[in-house]
């Protein structure tokens, strides 16, 4: 069902198939009837569509709403929708919740910051979701516990998403569910959309309560997947932003990024591995088996760049056993970005660090490039935005010391180790990870660049000082030191002064051995025409995607 997410902006704010077969601890990998999962890589989708989506930043600052629209464009099954968001300092998941889109569906809301001064997010949308609701403020408790309440909700108020879909919702009943009335598939029964309402029949929802990569052999079938109303994975989401800023009447738009579980041989879309976990707050005790995040499973303290622990192993409190990461793992917590999802040769043990490494060069880019403007005669502004979502996966924070300190997962290889000890560090009065060595370059309209020893401003900083991106989400300010960024960006704001008024900058990013880093991101625009026509003034919001150099020997 088609809504208008315009309008709900302004009303916020102004079958018979089997699934049976083996499950590694963390998915489901194989039936005996429905097509098993044979993707075996990650793609960066051309059209747009695919299994894992990622907007790559929100906000809510600065007068800035961000509204978020999800399509299913598989108009025969249902999706299980995994949505989180991240904070822009360190990727720390700030809300996350699952949506059941039935065929042809599409789900909009719209985040706001609310009395308390955090995040919340507002839906009048009609897909079932777990919770019942999640019209709420965003969620505090991963954030440090020596942060003030006021200093909690501000890490909220931007970020990035991540959006993933866990597992598909035939039509068609499965043999499991035999007891269970109806003649379809009860799941899609419920989560179908009738004259415009789904049913959510909260007794069939309360099914997915139960983790299915525990229970997927034939003998108990009281509690697998299949008997939940779930298979394997496939593409068909697509995902639209756009932050509105009602005070300046000025709006910027984009698409989300799509990343497709595809077959190496191909390059086309396949069926994922069945990665639905329960919305539930139950612990877990093998989280190193479904996720790389050194948090949540056990990290290493330093990592050298060809991915070796060379400090001492961290499992948590003192005396627990390695299974336990610093941050006790949750059901809610997965799948994450590093949930195996595509058929990699690792063995289980290391099946996570192999996804993530996966993801991240599928996202990599050795230079960045994209334009900036800001002519005062248009009283225009610029802000880049660069947000890394496989960082997390590599290096985080780690909040229980004093100190912080990074952490990291160690990759094992040279080619796999995105970030390590020697590109990063710990900015301690921003409390978030900086990487180092990136290049930038900067051009005027009429091709000129700075010649050979003539610096430019990096702020804070002094003169020429290094450009580094500090936080998981960056945002670098043009020629505007004194100012309010375009965006309003407060969490990971820098500012350059490129000394040329207009033109277009290239940054390298080279990463580890020229394998790059995992960036996306745009140029957000504003201008202001103060004679439209006698009497009418126009504010103009633009959004370039950023335009990338892909490593040498990049496949896809």
């Amino acid at each position: 069902m088609r809504k208008n997410i315009l309008a709900l902006s302004i009303a916020a704010m102004v079958g018979s198939l089997g699934l049976v077969g083996a499950a590694s601890a963390a998915v489901i990998t194989t039936s005996t009837v429905v097509a098993n999962p044979t993707a075996d890589a990650f793609v960066v989708s051309p059209n747009g569509i695919g299994h894992v989506l990622l907007v790559p930043y929100y906000t809510v600052q600065n007068g800035n709403n961000t509204l978020l629209s999800i399509v299913n464009t598989d108009t025969l099954n249902g999706k299980v929708v995994k949505v989180r968001f991240r904070g822009a300092s360190n990727s720390d998941d700030v809300f996350d919740f699952q949506i059941f889109m039935s065929p042809g569906d599409i789900w909009n809301a719209n985040v706001h910051i609310n009395s308390e001064g955090k995040a919340e997010l507002f839906t009048a949308d009609k897909s079932c979701t777990l919770p019942t609701s999640v019209n709420q403020g965003f969620v505090t408790d991963r954030l440090p516990s020596t942060y003030s309440v006021t200093d909690k909700n501000k890490q909220t108020l931007e970020g990035y998403i991540e959006i993933l879909n866990t597992a598909d919702v035939p039509k068609a009943k499965f043999a499991a569910q035999a007891n269970l009335t109806g003649t379809d598939n009860p799941l899609y029964t419920a989560i179908k959309h009738v004259n415009g309402v789904a049913p959510c029949t909260q007794a069939i929802l309360d099914l997915t309560a139960v983790d299915p990569t525990t229970h997927s052999a034939v003998v108990d079938l009281a509690t697998n997947a299949a008997y939940q109303g779930m298979t394997f994975p496939t593409t068909g989401l697509l995902a639209n932003w756009t932050i509105i800023n009602v005070p300046g009447a000025t709006t910027w738009t984009g698409e989300a990024t799509a990343v497709v579980a595809a077959t190496t041989a191909t390059t086309t879309a396949a069926a994922g591995n069945l990665v639905f976990h329960p919305q539930t707050n139950d612990p877990v005790a093998d989280p190193e088996v479904r996720t790389a995040d050194p948090l949540l499973a056990a990290g290493n303290t330093v990592v050298n760049n060809l991915g070796v622990a060379t400090g001492a192993a961290v499992t948590g409190a003192a005396n627990t056993p390695a299974t336990v990461g610093i941050v006790p793992a949750s059901m809610f917590d997965f799948p994450d970005l590093s949930t195996p999802y595509v058929v990699r040769p690792a063995v289980a043990a290391t099946a996570p660090k192999v996804q993530a490494a996966a993801l991240t060069g599928s996202l990599a880019v050795s230079e960045v490039k994209n334009e900036y403007l800001t002519n005062p005669g248009i009283t225009a502004e610029t802000d880049w935005v660069f947000s890394s979502p496989t960082r997390r996966y590599t290096v985080a924070v780690d909040y229980s010391t004093a100190p912080f300190r990074r952490v990291f997962s160690a990759y094992g290889a040279a080619a796999s180790q995105y970030f390590y000890d020697l590109n990063t560090l710990f900015d301690a009065a921003s409390g978030q990870v900086c990487v180092l060595n990136v290049t930038p370059k900067p051009y005027d309209a009429e091709e000129r660049t700075p010649t050979a020893g003539v610096g430019f401003v990096i702020s804070p900083g002094g003169q020429a000082a290094p450009l580094t991106f500090c936080g998981e989400v960056s945002v670098l300010s043009f020629n505007n030191a004194a100012g309010t960024s375009v965006l309003g960006a407060a969490l990971a704001r820098k500012d350059i002064d490129v000394t040329y008024t207009d033109g277009w900058l290239s940054i390298a990013t080279p990463g580890n051995a020229g394998i790059g880093l995992p960036i996306l991101g745009a140029s957000f625009e504003k201008a202001f025409n103060t004679s439209v026509s006698p009497g009418i003034a126009g504010n103009y919001g633009l959004t370039f995607g950023h335009r990338f150099t892909r490593p040498a020997g990049f496949l896809f």
